[in-house]
């Protein structure tokens, strides 16, 4: 009886070998940044952009502060291109109040100019009566005035500004129209040598295209020493 021959298992198929080593350290990048490779930057605020809004709002110094907000509202915007740069809202926000800044400010200039342009008639009248006051002249200042301005009234005015100092500078600016008359009131100041300051208010009407001083007075009220023992006030020309 012959016998079997030994059974031998098959080798097992490629692949099932041994289990492969463990895995190593990570690849480079995901640990610390290399070399040349620095932290990203956290976001900030731009200057230029926190200048232009405040003068923006502000506008203390007239043109001065309006352009300034202008030319940094550009940088600041500018400068808001960079992703790590915050404050394009602010940056912006300041540009257009410079920008109207400007225009109200050149606006409120230009007015201005044009009602000193307009005043010159009255203003040269108004200069040319204090002359004449304080040089005693008082024959071409009742010239000035109209028939109810007596010359005690102008006396009496010349007497308080001469006894007050001598007339360094009078100075006058705007007329306004006197709704009451239809004339114009132009208000001044007078200094004197002394450095005493005063207001002055005169009240005109037109007489055929020529200005007539109604009503003058000053603040506070010039003393006159001629006409009573004690300071008086000089009186208005108003009844």
């Amino acid at each position: 009886m012959s016998q079997n021959p030994p059974f031998n298992p098959p080798p097992p198929p490629p692949g099932f070998g041994p289990p492969p080593p463990g895995y190593g350290p990570p690849p480079p990048g995901f640990g610390a940044p290399g070399p040349g490779y620095p932290y990203p930057q956290a976001p900030r605020t731009s200057g230029a952009a926190v200048v232009s809004l405040v003068c923006g709002i502000v506008c203390c110094i007239p043109f001065v502060t309006s352009v300034i907000a202008i030319i940094t509202g550009i940088v600041g915007i500018r400068s808001t291109s960079n992703p790590f740069v915050r404050g394009r809202g602010m940056a912006l926000a300041g540009l257009i109040l410079g920008i109207l800044g400007l225009l109200f400010q050149l606006s409120g200039g230009i007015g201005a100019g044009i009602w000193w342009v307009a005043s010159t008639p009255e203003r040269l009248v108004a200069n040319q009566f204090i002359n004449n006051l304080t040089q005693g002249n008082l024959d071409a200042a009742a010239g000035q005035c109209t028939s109810n301005v007596t010359r005690d009234h102008l006396q009496s005015f010349a007497d308080a500004l001469t006894s007050t100092g001598t007339v360094q500078q009078s100075m006058f600016f705007f007329a306004m129209n006197d709704r009451a008359t239809g004339g114009k009131i132009i208000q001044g100041q007078i200094t004197f040598t002394n450095a005493q300051q005063y207001q002055v208010f005169l009240t005109m009407d037109n007489d055929n295209g020529t200005w007539k001083i109604r009503d003058f007075r000053t603040f506070p009220p010039i003393a006159s020493t001629t006409t009573a023992p004690s300071p008086q006030a000089v009186p208005s020309t108003q009844q």
